[in-house]
């Protein structure tokens, strides 16, 4: 007779008769105990420890590798300038003026672009590691956006960077409103990084600050931690805050993290929505690679300047239009957003062939081929050639196209009011 300790027995493999092996067990000290199948994906604990160790793998190695540079350059700098030697106030100012050096610059942009080179590296280990070989189609990097999304990115875009300056220039107002009531107040680290893009080569800043963190952050943000939480969550919405709170958190200065939360939310539902992973990759490209040429001082066109004397001359008016545009925007993509539809192929007899089956029992060979292919992460994967289904999207309703032509009239309209 069996003891209440003793486990129940688990039912034995049979022959192949479609019963399913028993569960893997571990031995404990007092009985057997059956282990639970692990749940997919992790959770946002987890979550901000693999970003603290992404943030330590890129910046602060990073940043270890460019210290000794810009030391260097400081030293012989130093070297050059003797008279800095007994005078306080002319070696303050020269640590002031140091960093638009062009060769603290160069040596800037070299640490920089390290840092993004090692984070995305990091990514794709971190990518292959938990999804596979597959995960270029688990991540939808193997797709393209296709011409209507693109198009909708584009106009959203617009509108876009208009509430990124106009945050912007909320949080200065809100700096000089502190100001005047507390003292003197400076954002850590914005002003010194507006000054560092103003003297750079337009192409480098567009490599360095542009493309690299593009494609480096996106593969992080969106992909690895956009994957891990959305297998672990049935809702896309835990997933898509939890992602962009991390990535705003990486950009520790207060002003730029406050952007890129909202810049990141928006970033991810474009992904779901499109189901590729170039359509954030380019919008944060277009982000920061607009800035670095608005700044450039060898090219000398502002091309956010229209934005921001519009916030000037007529800030409510400009900031309701460009919600508004993002909104439509925003529709219109819902609206068209990817879905996986199930492909019918004609056989020899011009009637369609599907992948169930007639009950009868496979052999283990074809249980793989009769299976039905299942995406690992719902709303973004990108199904096999063989798996009998297809990325498909809606066509722009007459009803979305208004709305995304309304859009863009209120904005236009805008900049003729004085």
């Amino acid at each position: 007779m069996s003891t209440q300790d003793e486990p129940a027995p688990l039912p034995e493999a049979n022959d192949g008769a479609g019963v399913p092996p028993p569960l893997p067990r571990r031995r404990g000290r007092r009985r057997d105990y059956v282990v639970a199948p692990r749940k997919p994906g992790f959770r946002l604990g987890m979550a901000c420890v693999w970003t603290l160790l992404y943030f330590g793998i890129s910046q602060l190695i990073g940043s270890l590798i460019m210290l000794p540079v810009m030391l260097y350059v400081i030293i012989e700098k130093t070297r050059q300038n003797p008279q800095l030697q007994g005078n306080p106030e002319a070696t303050a100012k020269f640590m002031e003026d140091i960093f638009k050096d062009p060769a603290m610059v160069n040596a800037t942009m070299v640490g920089l672009a390290f840092t993004q080179l090692l984070g995305l590296a990091f990514a794709i280990l971190m990518l292959r590691y938990h999804s596979g070989r597959g995960w270029v189609a688990r991540v939808a990097l193997n797709r393209l956006p296709s011409g209507r999304h693109l198009l909708l990115i584009l106009i959203g875009m617009v509108g876009l960077l208009s509430l990124s300056t106009g945050f912007d220039a909320g949080v200065s107002w809100l700096a000089e409103r502190f100001e005047q009531a507390f003292g003197k107040v400076d954002i850590p680290g914005l002003d010194e990084m507006t000054e560092l893009f103003k003297p750079l080569w337009w192409p480098v800043g567009l490599f360095v600050v542009g493309v690299m963190p593009g494609i480096g952050e996106e593969m992080w943000f969106r992909a690895y931690l956009g994957q891990g939480m959305g297998q672990r969550y049935r809702s896309i919405w835990p997933s898509v805050i939890s992602c962009s709170i991390l990535f705003g958190a990486v950009h520790i200065i207060p002003a730029q993290a406050m952007g890129a939360f909202l810049m990141g939310i928006f970033l991810h539902l474009s992904y779901i929505a499109t189901r590729s992973l170039w359509t954030p990759i380019l919008m944060h490209f277009l982000n920061n690679g607009l800035i670095i040429l608005h700044l450039n001082q060898g090219l000398g066109v502002p091309i956010l300047q229209p934005f921001e004397d519009q916030l000037l001359l007529n800030p409510t008016m400009f900031l309701l239009a460009s919600a508004l545009l993002v909104a439509c925007c925003g529709y219109a993509l819902y609206q068209t957003r990817c879905y996986l539809e199930k492909k019918e192929e004609p056989g020899s007899d011009g009637n369609a062939i599907t992948t169930e089956t007639s009950g009868e029992i496979l052999s283990e060979d074809n249980v793989a081929k009769a299976k039905p292919w299942q995406p690992s992460l719902s709303g973004v994967e990108v199904p096999p050639p063989d798996s009998g289904y297809v990325v498909a999207s809606k066509p722009l309703s007459l009803q979305a196209d208004f709305i995304v032509l309304v859009g863009i009239v209120v904005y236009a309209a805008v900049f003729f009011i004085k």
